[in-house]
């Protein structure tokens, strides 16, 4: 398992090292998510 970072709600703010999430496709996040609807994309203890 490889642990990431995780930059939730990203915006434009987009950072290297990072998986970029977002609900607005605008912004070109690398995910793109609702943050509240549940389960989210990711593994269970994916990000540092």
């Amino acid at each position: 398992m490889t642990i990431s970072k995780l930059n939730l709600g990203c915006g434009f703010d987009k950072r290297d090292g990072f998986i970029n999430a977002d609900g607005f496709a605008e912004c070109h996040p690398d995910v793109q998510m609702d943050i509240e609807t549940f389960p989210w994309p990711f593994e269970d203890n994916a990000f540092d």
